[in-house]
């Protein structure tokens, strides 16, 4: 108790700022819990691709919204992790994590730094988010990615500075949260008999259809980061789109006729392409596969 002295609320006003917890609530908006989510799935990503890396190496995701950085060494993981302006975040921020990774089974890792910075009131802040519930399952996902580079199974430990994650329980047979936006989209723009125009509810069946093959098909998984983008498209941006569509002047709805099916087009492209990616996925290891297959007996034949 004595070395966390510094904790005690009433310490925290003699703080230096990186000391200081972040307050938890520039998190809980859909900027906040946007940002979070892309560190895990981008961190999940990394994970899944564990056995291609080596063992330094920079990596990057990006997109209009949002940039993730990070770089793997042999003794550190280093993130960082920042809001763009299109985000129209209230609160722009900055996510700053350095993992000291564990070099054997006796030593375990821990945090070096884990910090947002942050804009409020013309000036810059800067908040410790150790603590922070947001933060809680990335750091334990740091950890697995340690272990999982090293080729080990990840322990059921926590970092020396995280607080105990107690464990969600799934169900495992609960569907993909994308599996229930596709439900929900195709009882009320598929199946109900629909005002627009019948090139764009023949689009909107097209998207039904594909992704309704990709549901059925064991074989093609999406990974963490793809059901999100599917989640989003199906539960957000679709919808937005076309309630928008409907609120418009009819005259103001045949100028915006055109795009909107060229919005469609381009999202049943996306997901088109992430079928051809699966498929690839599959086609990559086959090779591999039979390429080891090849090798190996191969050399047993010389003996």
């Amino acid at each position: 108790m004595a070395n966390r002295w510094f904790e005690h609320p009433w310490v925290e006003r003699f703080l230096p700022d990186h000391m200081r917890p972040v307050d938890d609530h520039i998190f809980s908006d859909s900027h906040g819990l946007f940002i979070v989510e892309e560190m895990e799935a981008a961190i999940d990503r990394v994970i899944a691709r564990a056995d291609e890396l080596r063992q330094s190496r920079r990596l990057k995701r990006e997109n209009e919204l949002f940039l993730f950085r990070m770089k793997l060494t042999a003794r550190r993981i280093r993130i960082t992790s920042f809001e763009k302006e299109r985000s129209q975040a209230a609160i722009q921020k900055t996510v700053t994590i350095d993992y000291v990774r564990s070099t054997d089974g006796h030593t375990p890792a821990f945090l070096r730094e884990a910090l947002v910075h942050y804009m409020k009131n013309g000036k810059m802040h800067a908040r410790n988010i150790e603590k922070s519930s947001y933060f809680q399952h990335i750091f334990r996902k740091l950890e697995v990615l340690d272990y999982t580079l090293q080729g080990r199974a990840p322990r059921d430990i926590q970092l020396q500075t995280a607080e105990p994650v107690q464990k969600e329980e799934v169900p495992e047979d609960e569907p993909a949260k994308w599996h229930k936006a596709l439900d929900r989209f195709h009882q009320h723009y598929v199946k109900q008999k629909s005002s627009l125009p019948a090139d764009i509810h023949q689009e909107l069946q097209q998207i039904d259809s594909e992704l309704e093959e990709l549901r059925s098909s064991p074989s093609l998984q999406l990974d963490v980061e793809d059901e999100y983008l599917v989640e989003r498209m199906l539960g957000r941006e679709i919808p937005d789109l076309i309630e928008t569509y409907r609120l418009l002047e009819p005259n103001h709805r045949n100028e915006q006729h055109g795009a909107l099916l060229q919005a469609l087009e381009a999202m049943r492209g996306r997901i088109s392409s992430l079928r051809m990616e699966q498929n690839d996925v599959h086609a990559r290891k086959m090779r591999q596969l039979l390429k080891v297959n090849e090798k190996r007996y191969r050399q047993e034949k010389k003996f």
